[in-house]
């Protein structure tokens, strides 16, 4: 059995009911890492994620490389209503506390039905800092989130035409915030 065959069955055991993953090519194993040619996340029929041109290696910490990303928001209503588990991260620093120290690269990342807003997304994570790096045509970001602190945040964009940019620069220091995720 391939890797093709084998992965999305094993991967099925997590995910929700009614999703699965798909390949189109076999991922490959090399001395330098996993490589992913192409993969789909579907809800039933709808494909929710197309991911092209992965690949994952650990050089100092994981290091995922995607060349290009399509997420189409019509597929996430399709999603299957499911209970929450009780050991599931509730809280911003429950999420935080799991990330490992990781890189991610994503060369295009493309939201379908707005694809104007399409860009470059880097991502440099740990447990305690987060960073953030988009870079768009018409859009622009990048922030620092330091447990509910968002630190260094700049955004620029250029949505409407013959008007200036809109930009905001600052901080969002959020000492009593608490922020929940259902």
């Amino acid at each position: 059995m391939t890797l093709g065959l084998w992965v999305p069955t094993l991967a099925g055991i997590w995910l929700p009911l009614g999703t699965r993953i798909a390949l189109d090519e076999s991922p490959r194993i090399t001395r330098k890492g996993l490589i992913i040619p192409d993969l789909r996340y579907l809800v039933g029929d709808c494909q929710l994620a197309h991911i092209t041109n992965a690949s994952l290696s650990h050089p100092s910490r994981w290091l995922l490389n995607v060349g290009t990303v399509e997420l189409d928001s019509a597929c996430l209503a399709k999603l299957p209503q499911t209970e929450q588990s009780p050991a599931a991260p509730k809280t911003l620093a429950q999420w935080q506390s799991m990330l490992p120290n990781t890189w991610i690269n994503i060369d295009k990342l493309i939201f379908s039905p707005w694809q104007e807003w399409q860009g470059k997304l880097s991502l440099a994570l740990t447990s305690d800092i987060q960073q953030l790096r988009y870079q768009g045509e018409k859009v622009k970001f990048q922030g620092q989130l330091k447990g509910n602190n968002l630190q260094s945040a700049n955004w620029m964009s250029s949505r409407l035409k013959n008007q200036p940019p809109v930009k905001l620069v600052g901080n969002l220091l959020c000492r009593s915030c608490r922020m929940d995720f259902l």
